[in-house]
């Protein structure tokens, strides 16, 4: 056939007919007689989808019988194709059984500690007084932290390398996007006194 030809209707036809049903060479070639069949070596993409044509997926979840089924989670880490080794999980149950949700935990008071570690001692307990303060509103747009869908930043107006302390006239609520505007390394600041932020309600 020539090339950039096309197989007119005629042809394709006679190829469907003739490589259809027993005269297809993969017929009846599945699972381990087929060719292209991986087995446990199979990634877990494949391994899931595999185990989910074969666990019906209930509505509750396996382990606590309570929240709604949402995961199915492999039990012994392996991800071998053994239906009985897989558990359709809520998403609470899951994060619990895979460890992540320690991991979590432990994320978060690292993360404590890092600000502690940078800004003192008091840093958490200022920085959740200073949100008090704001009313959990950003002090130089106003918009509240509901209406943003994340967390605000508490800003030192002058940084603790500067000299800066954790008082709470030197702390301030802001979002992520104004608090990009006003930082020193971005050559912009809003001085102490400035019309730029707005009176907390």
């Amino acid at each position: 056939m020539r090339k950039g030809s096309h197989h007119s209707f005629e042809s394709i036809e006679k190829n469907r007919i003739a490589n259809s049903g027993i005269n297809n060479p993969m017929w009846g070639k599945v699972n381990a007689s087929c060719p292209n069949w991986k087995g446990d070596k199979a990634c877990r993409v494949a391994i899931h989808q595999w185990i989910k044509r074969r666990k019906p997926k209930p509505k509750l979840c396996e382990y606590c019988n309570e929240n709604e089924a949402k995961d199915l989670a492999n039990l012994s880490g392996k991800y071998l194709r053994d239906v009985t080794d897989f558990m359709w999980l809520c998403r609470k149950c899951h994060l619990r059984l895979d460890g992540r949700q320690i991991y979590m935990y432990r994320f978060k008071d690292s993360y404590v500690r890092k600000g502690e570690k940078t800004y003192g001692d008091n840093w958490s307990k200022q920085r959740q007084a200073t949100l008090k303060r704001d009313n959990y509103c950003c002090r130089v747009c106003g918009l509240s932290q509901d209406k943003l869908k994340s967390s605000l930043i508490v800003h030192h107006r002058f940084s603790v390398k500067d000299g800066g302390t954790n008082d709470l006239d030197n702390l301030i609520c802001v979002c992520h996007s104004c608090h990009a505007s006003i930082e020193p390394k971005l050559k912009k600041k809003i001085p102490v006194e400035s019309d730029e932020l707005r009176d907390v309600a």
